[in-house]
């Protein structure tokens, strides 16, 4: 049996999935094209990472602000 690129998405897409990380294609995702990062989700995880670090709302914006510029 030949493993193709196709066979290997789909297998990083199963493992994933067991690990509850939903599967999304890129057209479902709501941002303009031209974005890369899906902002509400990195303030998502940076807020809850560094939690305990009292991260502020402010500081987790700054860091998304300072990615979107490289």
């Amino acid at each position: 049996m030949k493993f193709t690129e196709e066979k290997l998405e789909h297998a990083f897409i199963e493992l994933l999935g067991k690990q509850n990380f939903p599967h999304h294609t890129g057209n479902e995702i709501v941002r303009a094209a031209d974005e890369v990062l899906i902002e509400a989700d990195l303030l998502h995880y940076l807020m809850s990472r560094y939690e305990h670090n009292n991260l502020t709302v402010t500081e987790a914006k700054s860091i998304v602000l300072q990615l979107k510029t490289l």
